[in-house]
């Protein structure tokens, strides 16, 4: 694969946006945020899953999340808590009120670096159109792991692209729709797909003022070789919210044991629905301003 264009075209994209976002900024007047509606997502992930919720500006988010082993495993390995499948430990920052940049590193097999970037392009107003919120999401991932045998840096690189559309219906109900793109530049065997598209859907339920119930499900296109392709090992989550004050605290059960996008989008990296083989995990946010 030729992995020069899409890095030019990716590392070029956030300092376009970057500078789009400020003169957006200048355009902006009082009136217009005060009719902003907040709150549609807790955080700027639902689940696993990004949502259109992204920092404000001089806000800094740190997360950790963590997902073990199957559920299936039983009492002795404590229903999979026992076993670390995975950490994740992101930083984001607001650059403004429409732009964001973050940071992650994944502990799963490859050592994922990521490198990513957020910008609002449409945002919902409480009593007027637009009545949607249109979110740009994007990625540049490294592995660092080091390999029995050695590879270039382009063979290293993963991109993701995403374009996330979601509306508050009100102060109970919100959902999204995620049209996503993933491009691996080197990958198991010549049967697994660079080239992978998918579709997520989610929701989010306010159940108390500190409680939500939040659900996603990620759609990978069969793009490639139906021997390793299976609906039924698309990336299915549950989370729930628990707002502490200080922190978001949520718990969440998955069949996906990455937490990336990157890494639950490719089909053969999840486990099968149809065998329990879900996990459970938890995230914990807190965010600071500056």
């Amino acid at each position: 694969m030729k992995a020069l264009p899409i890095i030019f075209i990716t590392l070029m994209i956030p300092l376009c946006i970057a500078a789009q976002d400020e003169l957006l900024a200048e355009l902006q007047n009082d009136t217009i945020e005060e009719e902003l509606l907040s709150g549609t997502f807790k955080s700027s992930r639902l689940v696993l899953g990004q949502t259109t919720q992204q920092m404000g500006k001089n806000e800094i988010q740190v997360r950790i999340s963590h997902v073990f082993g199957r559920v299936t495993s039983g009492y002795q390995e404590f229903w999979g808590i026992d076993n670390v499948e995975n950490v994740d430990i992101a930083l984001e920052y607001g650059i403004s009120n429409n732009f964001q940049l973050g940071l992650a590193r994944s502990s799963d097999y490859d050592k994922t670096l990521q490198g990513s970037w957020k910008l609002a392009l449409v945002r919902q107003q409480s009593n007027r159109a637009p009545f949607l919120n249109l979110t740009y999401h994007g990625s540049m991932n490294v592995y660092t792991r080091e390999y029995e045998t050695d590879r270039d840096f382009k063979d290293r690189l993963e991109f993701v692209q995403q374009l996330i559309a979601s509306h508050k219906l009100n102060n109970t109900f919100s959902f999204l729709v995620a049209p996503t793109y993933v491009h691996i530049n080197q990958v198991p065997t010549d049967d697994h797909g660079n080239d992978l598209f998918s579709t997520g859907i989610g929701m989010s339920i306010r159940v108390t003022a500190s409680m939500r119930i939040n659900t996603e499900y990620y759609y990978t296109f069969p793009t490639y070789s139906d021997d390793i392709w299976s609906a039924d090992r698309n990336a299915l989550s549950f989370g729930l919210d628990l707002d502490t004050g200080g922190h978001v605290f949520q718990i969440l059960l998955s069949n996906a044991k990455r937490i990336q996008t990157s890494g639950f989008v490719p089909t053969w990296n999840n486990d099968r629905i149809s065998d329990g083989h879900f996990h459970i995990g938890f995230s914990i946010m807190r965010s600071f301003n500056f």
